[in-house]
């Protein structure tokens, strides 16, 4: 009975949040946005970032956790959690395609593709990536644990492995070439996105186990599987962490940004950097992991250490990150500075206004779609050990 409750309540959480979603995409249609907007790249850009990276940190910890490490009772889980990052990534790819001013022209990234630009060949690498996911999946799906160690799942794996980081850094890099935003402005920003998509990864993962794995994993299994995923946990929230302190110190040499770091530290951003990430999405989890490694955590320890991760990455990208790096161009470029004090609506980019905007809800609600995709999925397909291919026409 409890598990039926269980289950009724997540299937209205995720339908409400997805209803969110659309309410928050469709507000801002038809809002009257500024294309030369003091602070152009809003939360709909850190949504279609954080959901692709979360989807390459999930399968990445699949597929290395199943043919590098070699931990040979991970197969029956491939398929269900390379499902599970296909889940993740539509509501990043709804969230592209809102974001674009004439989705009906999207075709031109490819067309008249430019190989210099960093945002069209992330066109291209959503594209190969979500490729061979779906690929691997059905192949998965078609052959199940018994053909895991097959040449073509292999390659198909080690092919998604190699486009999801490549995606990962490209889009950490598309805000890193902006030399217009010396907060950016370097190789550190490929590095975080690689950094933060490990750590979602393996949060999300400890976050939807208990549902995700139903079925799959035996009573007995399910404590080491718990003490694998904390153990990644924290092993990449310290990674995160370090990337984060490294770059901090980075910028804080470099003249252009060195104001910046003040400002994280103990100016306008410090109580999101401080609080939201370092409390929310560092220590905290790192300590839940270490009680569940330590067999002083159950499960729920665990999700809540998921939970707070994703919070914590996404409070350090949205605001710190996003913001404080657009923000903060003001005070160090002259023309981006004339460019304020020319608008006459200039106290409409507030970090306020940025965060209670219909981009914050279309980005929160998208949790909702990824999680309402994972759920259906095991009713469409043959997701678990034993289920026999139905069916569909992709799978004949």
């Amino acid at each position: 009975m409890g598990k039926t409750y269980g289950r009724v309540v997540l299937w209205v959480f995720s339908l409400a949040l997805t209803i969110l979603m659309v309410a928050g995409i469709a507000a801002y249609r038809v809002s009257t946005g500024d294309e030369q907007a003091i602070i152009p790249w809003g939360m709909m850009v850190v949504g279609y970032v954080f959901f692709a990276i979360m989807s390459g940190g999930v399968a990445d910890s699949t597929i290395i956790t199943a043919y590098i490490i070699k931990r040979s009772r991970s197969y029956p889980e491939l398929r269900r959690n390379i499902y599970t990052a296909l889940a993740v990534l539509v509501p990043g790819i709804v969230l592209v395609f809102s974001d674009i001013l004439h989705p009906g022209r999207s075709y031109w990234f490819y067309l008249g593709f430019n190989i210099k630009s960093r945002i069209a060949w992330n066109a291209l690498l959503y594209i190969i990536y979500a490729g061979f996911l779906a690929a691997l999946l059905v192949v998965l799906i078609r052959r199940g644990e018994e053909g895991a160690e097959a040449p073509l799942t292999k390659g198909l794996a080690f092919a998604t492995l190699v486009a999801s980081v490549n995606l990962e850094m490209n889009l950490g890099m598309a805000f890193g070439s902006n030399i217009a935003v010396p907060t950016w402005y370097s190789v550190y920003s490929g590095m975080l996105f690689i950094a933060c998509a490990f750590a979602l990864g393996g949060a999300w993962l400890a976050l939807t186990n208990r549902v995700r794995l139903e079925g799959i994993v035996s009573a007995e299994e399910w404590w080491r599987e718990d003490r694998r995923i904390a153990a990644e946990i924290a092993i990449t929230v310290l990674t995160v962490g370090f990337v984060v302190l490294w770059g901090l110190l980075g910028l804080y040499s470099w003249g252009l940004a060195e104001g910046f770091t003040m400002e994280v530290a103990k100016g306008d951003y410090a109580e999101y950097f401080w609080l939201g990430y370092v409390v929310l999405g560092f220590i905290t989890p790192l300590a839940l992991a270490i009680l569940v490694l330590l067999k002083e955590g159950k499960g729920r320890i665990l999700q809540l250490a998921g939970l707070l991760v994703i919070i914590g990455i996404a409070v350090l990208l949205a605001v710190p990150y996003n913001y404080g790096g657009q923000h903060y161009r003001l005070e160090v470029n002259q023309l981006y500075g004339q460019l304020a004090l020319g608008l006459g609506d200039a106290q409409a980019y507030t970090l306020e206004e940025y965060l209670a905007n219909p981009e914050t809800l279309a980005f929160i609600g998208g949790f909702g779609l990824a999680i309402l995709l994972d759920l259906i999925g095991p009713i469409l397909l043959p997701l678990k050990p034993g289920d026999k291919p139905r069916r569909l026409w992709i799978l004949k």
